[in-house]
């Protein structure tokens, strides 16, 4: 058995392969035009999970069709995520043996071409990562990192690591795009 770092650095390897051979069309799109937006996440945090439930809500009430995917280091789901049905759920056992995403519900949220996806992930985590860099949506928006390139939009937070920060941000920079 490969030592866990290893094991990252092989799924690394792997996506920036998959890269190579994906032509995806960039489509400028803000959240109040958009008919359809993925969302993606990690988080173990009740508070922050009540935040992107509220996010998910607003959009809905707008008449966006909205689908939101997280994946839980580990095996085990947190309570809070339980009363959740808008929410698909990917836990370790969902994942290959090189962390990369191989259920099928994830598959379908990849391929899915969402006019917008918004990575609303605090800190890096390799099957979010992949989940955006893969996607088929047309406009992809996530934190500022000097690591990661996927995405069109990137909203530079600073060191707060806030989602509620990072939710008013998206929506504040995605109106002017307008």
């Amino acid at each position: 058995m490969l030592p866990r770092g290893i094991r990252k650095k092989i799924g690394l390897f792997k996506l920036r392969r998959e890269l190579q051979h994906i032509k995806r069309s960039k489509v400028l799109c803000n959240l109040e035009n958009a008919k359809e937006i993925g969302i993606v996440f990690s988080t173990l945090q009740g508070l922050d999970f009540g935040f992107i439930k509220q996010f998910i809500l607003q959009l809905s009430k707008q008449g966006t069709k909205v689908q939101a995917m997280a994946f839980i280091p580990g095996n085990k789901i947190p309570e809070f995520y339980l009363l959740s049905s808008t929410v698909l759920l990917n836990t370790r056992r969902d994942l290959d043996y090189f962390y990369l995403p191989k259920s099928i519900s994830a598959k379908d949220f990849i391929n899915k071409p969402f006019d917008v996806l918004i990575d609303l992930s605090t800190d890096y985590f390799l099957p979010v990562h992949y989940t955006c860099c893969i996607s088929k949506a047309g406009f992809k928006i996530g934190r500022y990192t000097d690591k990661h390139q996927c995405y069109d939009l990137m909203i530079d937070t600073g060191k707060s690591k806030n989602l509620e920060d990072l939710i008013n941000q998206i929506k504040h920079y995605t109106k002017i795009l307008s």
